[in-house]
């Protein structure tokens, strides 16, 4: 996202404190390895677009959420959902496992993004029950979907 569109944050929502919670952090989008003025002088005049599928799960839910977001275009099927950070942990046996915490990741604006985010052009078309994704791989369609979204 700090690429795309500068905004590099995590909103979530605390639910054993109760708390809204927004991280804002800084990101060296140069890649000169400091984080500094010169960071604020790269952007980027692309339409950008995301391709996510129901794959796109948990922290990788968070994407395509903050991208719709900030309108950006969304392309492929609705993510797959997830919005609790994930933590890891020891079990009184000493197992380890890996937890759904009580950060629950939502939008700036408190929505909740756990049951997925739906795209703007869907790549998928079923027939008689059956599932076709050859669109996630048809570049000059999603080229056509992706200007078409910005021109509207």
């Amino acid at each position: 996202m700090g690429l795309m569109n500068g905004n590099t944050y995590q909103h979530s929502y605390d639910t054993v404190n109760e708390r809204q919670i927004t991280v804002n952090y800084e990101f060296d989008k140069n890649f000169d390895g400091k984080f500094d003025e010169q960071d604020a002088e790269v952007h980027y005049n692309f339409n950008f677009a995301v391709l996510c599928s129901g794959y796109s799960f948990s922290c990788g839910n968070l994407l395509p959420a903050q991208a719709k977001e900030s309108g950006i275009a969304l392309l492929g099927d609705k993510s797959g959902g997830g919005s609790c950070a994930v933590i890891d942990a020891s079990s009184a046996e000493g197992l380890y496992i890996r937890l759904s915490c009580q950060d629950h990741l939502m939008g700036l604006d408190g929505t909740d993004y756990e049951f997925g985010v739906p795209v703007d052009y869907s790549l998928v078309t079923e027939t008689a029950g059956q599932y076709d994704f050859a669109n996630f791989y048809n570049i000059p369609y999603m080229s056509l979907k992706i200007k078409q979204f910005y021109s509207e």
